[in-house]
């Protein structure tokens, strides 16, 4: 029987305004991909220069003005889809690295001798912002050997890579997806912002506690949810150039200035029932030159500020009966 060709192992990473990690993520993707395609969303930071600057990376533009996570995944497949058969495509984003095991693993040679359209799953860490810990999200769907299947989802938190119907599938234990996106909490509290209001407007039937539920998830992880960050994570990638901890700390960011055009767009009292006021956008709606500042103050009635502050409380224990009672009595009373 003659040996398996080898496949061209594509990462297709989606990017707009990531230039804070983006140079670090290409280092460490260089070293196991074969070619990298970055789908650039209008980015207004370095993002699109740093990227043209490696030598694997093809740059494709996403010249889409809404966010949708369906039109950009598909622009990544289709120029995957460019480079000739067998294809590994795996799908990270700018903000994910494999842990620096992953050439060594025997797990990733068996992955690409597979055969196509197995999907592959790897455990998701989720660094704490100490970067000495993190939690698990379980194994998530981050790669398949190309079939030519359709990609399937919507706008929002859909799949990322193409699979067909009962799929084989397969789960690697010994490579994590190390997702750094916490690490920075500052920034990441800005996007779950910007989702929460993206969410009011785009969908409907969620009620604003399931919103808050959804973006306030990292509050709800229990001291025992949390595992001890293997330092060789850390190290090992340091040996290669790519050093995790170094990380500039900004102070504004684009979701922020987003944030004001969807007030600008619907009043700062329609997102009055999104947990999205913990922060003053008078203050940096003055930062980004924005007219009427005061536009965006706080539209929040005592009640609504109570019933956020009860979410805040009782989210370390949102999955218990008694919460989800409380929540359904809440839904009924604000919805």
């Amino acid at each position: 029987m003659l040996p398996m060709e080898k496949p061209t192992v594509i990462c297709i990473t989606p990017v707009k305004n990531e230039s804070w990690i983006l140079e670090r993520f290409l280092r460490a993707t260089s070293l196991w991909a074969d070619h990298i395609i970055v789908a650039d969303q209008q980015s207004t930071d370095d993002s699109r220069a740093i990227a043209s600057s490696f030598d694997k990376v093809r740059v494709i533009d996403n010249t889409g003005d809404r966010y949708d996570e369906f039109h950009r995944s598909r622009l990544l497949i289709d120029a995957a889809r460019t480079y000739p058969a067998p294809r590994l495509i795996i799908a990270l984003d700018a903000d994910e690295f494999f842990t620096p095991n992953v050439q060594q693993s025997e797990a990733w040679n068996a992955m690409l001798s597979s055969v196509p359209g197995t999907l592959f799953k790897f455990r998701w860490a989720n660094i704490d912002r100490s970067m000495t810990r993190y939690w698990l999200s379980g194994s998530t769907p981050f790669a398949a050997m190309d079939d030519g299947s359709t990609l399937q989802g919507g706008p929002i938190h859909g799949y990322r890579i193409p699979y067909s119907s009962g799929a084989r599938e397969a789960t690697l234990n010994d490579i994590v997806v190390m997702h750094m996106q916490y690490t920075d909490w500052k920034r990441m509290r800005s996007k779950h912002r910007w989702y929460q209001c993206w969410e009011k407007i785009h969908s409907r039937e969620k009620s604003a506690v399931s919103i808050f539920r959804q973006y306030h998830h990292m509050f709800s992880i229990r001291a025992d949810q949390y595992v001890p960050l293997p330092q060789w994570w850390i190290e090992e990638y340091d040996k290669l150039g790519v050093r995790l901890k170094d990380q500039a700390q900004e102070e504004y960011f684009w979701w922020d200035r987003e944030v004001l055009g969807f007030m600008e767009q619907n009043g700062a009292h329609y997102f009055s029932k999104q947990a999205i006021w913990d922060v003053d956008w008078c203050g940096i709606a003055r930062h980004f030159g924005v007219q009427s500042p005061e536009r965006f103050s706080d539209p929040r009635s005592l009640f609504e500020k109570t019933l956020h502050g009860w979410l805040f409380y009782t989210q370390p224990h949102a999955s218990g009966r008694a919460i989800v009672f409380g929540d359904k009595v809440i839904r009924s009373l604000i919805h």
